[in-house]
């Protein structure tokens, strides 16, 4: 059978009550009052300040290298471009034309 309005029913048709049991409060002992320690606060030492000893840097001149200036000209033979090319650390190789050799020089202007 169906519980009307929430109120379960027995097997005796009749309306049975539900209990329920709250927890009783604890009964809870009053604590003495505490009493907050004294706070002593230190005492504040300032430190020496040291003036910074200064260092001044060490001037190193950079070597200046003597880069061979790339004298070329397009009218030059393929085998002379192939030789300035190569010196100045360019990946070209006899199978390059002479075009693609005068770009990759011109690269480097």
């Amino acid at each position: 059978m169906k519980p009307i309005r929430g109120i379960p029913f027995v097997a005796s048709m009749r309306p049975h009550r539900i209990s329920r049991a709250f927890p009783q409060p604890e009964m809870v002992e009053p604590q003495p009052e505490m009493v907050e320690p004294e706070v002593v606060e230190p005492e504040v030492v300032e430190p020496e300040v040291a003036e910074p000893e200064v260092v001044e840097p060490e001037v190193v001149e950079p070597e200046v290298v003597a880069v061979p200036s790339l004298v070329w000209d397009a009218s030059m033979r393929k085998g002379d471009l192939l030789k300035i090319a190569q010196d100045a650390g360019l990946s070209v190789t006899e199978t390059n034309t002479k075009a693609q050799i005068i770009a990759a020089l011109q690269t480097l202007e």
